[in-house]
């Protein structure tokens, strides 16, 4: 029973460092194994008599790696594949970063205009203005009316409607950006940020 817990304090050892491939004293062992200090001690004591671990002193400590001749070496063509893998990861982390900068960007800018409740009601207004101006032929109403006052509040509902509309897009195509990397729904990433949005 005792030579079982033995082999297995062994193997949970070794599996440990091969896995961790770092120096590690015997403390740090036994925190990260939960095994207890005297079975870690017969196993590294083992473990370096069978060549498998490299046992180093430091001042009054000891550490423990695995021996490097014992892990598998890569090919000049497998490195060479490792390395062009990482750079394609470090390109993606860059056009993440610059898509998140954009964004961030995109954000600041939405919530410097007017938001759409506030350009509503600027269109209600507008709306409420021409209106006045409309007369019925039929209706003998004596009105001051000023055709060129009424081109001007049509022109301005104009650029206010377009204005919108074109703020409307700017905001959709933002939240479109958003939802590719964040994986929420439209409704939740607008709560997220606070966007009034209709």
């Amino acid at each position: 029973m005792m030579a079982e817990k033995a082999d297995k304090t062994t193997k949970i050892v070794f599996e440990f460092l091969l896995k961790q491939n770092r120096p590690y004293s015997i403390n740090e062992v036994q925190n990260h194994t939960k095994e207890g200090k005297a079975g870690i001690t017969r196993a590294l004591t083992l473990l370096v008599e069978e060549g498998k671990i490299i046992e180093k002193t430091y001042g009054k400590q000891k550490i423990y790696y695995v021996n490097q001749d014992l892990l598998e070496t890569l090919s000049e063509e497998e490195l060479s594949k490792l390395k062009n893998e990482i750079q394609e990861l470090n390109k993606k982390v860059s056009d993440l970063s610059e898509a998140k900068k954009s964004l961030e960007c995109n954000i600041k800018n939405i919530h410097s205009l007017p938001s759409m409740a506030e350009l509503k009601q600027q269109e209600l207004q507008l709306i409420e203005e021409i209106e006045s101006f409309q007369v019925n032929p039929s209706q003998n109403i004596d009105v001051n009316y000023d055709p060129d006052e009424f081109k001007k509040i049509k022109r301005i509902h104009q650029k206010v409607t377009a204005e919108r509309q074109k703020r409307k897009s700017i905001v959709e195509e933002a939240l479109d950006m958003m939802l590719e990397s964040t994986g929420k729904t439209k409704d939740e990433l607008i709560e997220d940020i606070g966007l009034e949005f209709p």
